[in-house]
């Protein structure tokens, strides 16, 4: 038992960063909690790499569960860590992951978000978003605003050939970007799936919050 829980703890820790990046005028935060709690490792993943004013951030969900997803986890995220030092491109990289697991020929999938973070000359945050199978991000403006990007396409892994169209979001001081995986909208609950809808309705008492708040309200 003490061998497996080791095993089981390394694998966690690969899927995800051990801590977020500091990022001048950016504040991130992240939560990770397996739907099932007996469950040591998850199919989840997100990760957030880059430097100066060019990062990639990524978060994932794999078909499947326990060791098989968090070995299949890992390798949807090194690749997309590779991929990314080649072309920053968020359909790209996305294309990459896709020819990597196709060429694997399993049954196996990936549901992954991509976001390319850069700053315009006046100070402003531009993202390029891309989706393969994923929820699409929502954006909460600062004015309480929430809109969820218009964003899509295919699951990596299933088709050999995709085109994922990125889309450009821009961030003004006090909005937030919230990725999230299905864990957040099928939760399934006395009233049936929490769904998008009543996630938006409680992002607009939060307009401005710091992201940890955020996360928290969503995850309580």
């Amino acid at each position: 038992y003490e061998e497996r829980g080791r095993v089981a703890s390394v694998l966690q820790r690969s899927l995800r960063p051990p801590s977020l990046p500091e990022i001048e005028g950016v504040r991130l935060a992240a939560r990770y909690r397996p739907a099932a709690e007996h469950l040591d490792v998850g199919g989840d993943f997100y990760d957030v790499q880059g430097r100066g004013d060019d990062w990639l951030l990524a978060l994932g969900d794999v078909s499947g569960k326990g060791v098989e997803a968090a070995a299949l986890t890992g390798r949807a995220r090194q690749s997309i860590r590779t991929a990314w030092h080649f072309d920053r491109r968020p359909q790209v990289v996305l294309d990459a992951l896709n020819h990597v697991l196709y060429g694997e020929r399993t049954r196996e999938f990936v549901t992954v978000v991509c976001a390319r973070m850069g700053r315009e000359a006046d100070g402003r945050l531009v993202v390029d978003i891309a989706a393969a199978g994923h929820p699409a991000p929502i954006v909460l403006r600062v004015d309480g605003r929430v809109d969820q990007v218009d964003v899509r396409g295919t699951a990596v892994g299933m088709v050999a050939e995709v085109q994922y169209r990125p889309v450009t979001v821009h961030l003004e001081p006090g909005d937030t970007m919230l990725m999230f995986t299905d864990g957040i909208d099928e939760a399934m609950g006395a009233d049936g799936l929490y769904g998008v809808d009543r996630l938006v309705a409680l992002l607009r008492g939060y307009a401005g919050a710091d992201p940890n708040v955020v996360c928290d309200a969503i995850e309580q």
